[in-house]
């Protein structure tokens, strides 16, 4: 493949990431006005407070680490290390599953006190 190919296909898949960026965006203006309405400052105050620690998480858990490991497997599949590639990849998705797991539980927990809290009208 030519240079000019790769810069072409570059162009081509950054501007797909940059719409669907904007979509959610877009998606995520649509939500806050009835949100706000139902949860009140309140539950607006906490809603600003968890989706920062959710955004730092999400960054983590869903551009380093993924791109990371298949930095990884790339490479030992190139050297025809098929044995250790698969095992990178059992090992993060036992990562995975066990992040999955570990939060999972939570949310049951403190749903009901959450909502408590705000005394959802």
């Amino acid at each position: 493949m030519s240079s000019k190919q790769k810069s072409n296909v570059l162009v081509k898949n950054a501007s797909f990431l940059m719409a669907a960026a904007l979509i959610s965006k877009i998606v995520g203006l649509l939500y806050k006005s009835p949100l706000t309405h139902i949860v009140g400052a309140d539950g607006m105050a906490y809603y600003g407070l968890a989706q920062q620690a959710y955004m730092i998480l999400l960054m983590i858990a869903s551009y380093s680490i993924p791109q990371a490991v298949s930095k990884i497997i790339a490479e030992k599949l190139a050297k025809g290390e098929y044995r250790k590639a698969q095992k990178y990849f059992k090992g993060s998705l036992l990562y995975a599953g066990q992040r999955l797991f570990s939060v999972w539980p939570g949310q049951g927990f403190s749903s009901p006190a959450i909502s408590r809290e705000l005394r959802w009208r």
